[in-house]
């Protein structure tokens, strides 16, 4: 007895073997005349990934797109300023030395943008914060926008068939 293989020749269910089409192995030839003396082989077993394991991959593409596109630079105040974890670390550092009273650190020369192009460098304390405060709330807000989007992504993702799943662009429909 045989199943037809889903790429090409047969697997002899006797001994779970692949027979590739090969005129000359012997095996083939036996599949071959088993069909001359009619014998019809097993449809081909398609693996079908279960729904739940393809929704549980976008799931975590979806994911991985939103910290990604979080970690992106940022246009703020006209200019790209750089958003990634680092960055917003050290932004809450300052932004927490200036609430405190602590002052602009000694030796501060401003905050570099993408292009190391040198921001707020001569601002007072007060003007300092409020930059900063901008920027940090353009990177929130992106935040909560893509938080957003990959919400929208989840919530779509239970009412698409096999075909949707398997179709569906993870990195379409971000905010910019």
């Amino acid at each position: 007895m045989y199943r037809l293989h889903s790429a090409s020749g047969v697997i002899d269910i006797a001994t779970g073997d692949h027979i590739p089409p090969i005129k000359s192995d012997p095996r083939w030839a036996a599949y071959q005349a088993w069909v001359k003396a009619g014998g019809v082989p097993l449809p081909a077993q398609v693996y079908e990934v279960p729904l739940d394991d393809i929704r549980a991959r976008l799931v975590s593409d979806i994911h991985a797109e939103r910290a990604r596109r979080h970690d992106l630079p940022i246009a703020y105040d006209g200019a790209v300023f750089d958003a990634g974890a680092e960055t917003r670390e050290n932004l809450l550092g300052l932004i927490s030395r200036l609430l405190r009273g602590s002052g602009i650190p000694e030796g501060w020369v401003g905050w570099r943008d993408e292009a190391n192009v040198l921001h707020w460098g001569g601002a007072t304390p007060a003007e300092l914060l409020t930059a900063l405060d901008g920027l940090s709330g353009a990177i929130e807000n992106r935040k909560q926008a893509l938080m957003v989007a990959s919400w929208v992504k989840k919530a779509e993702l239970p009412t698409l068939d096999r075909a949707g799943l398997l179709a569906y662009d993870v990195l379409a429909g971000w905010p910019e």
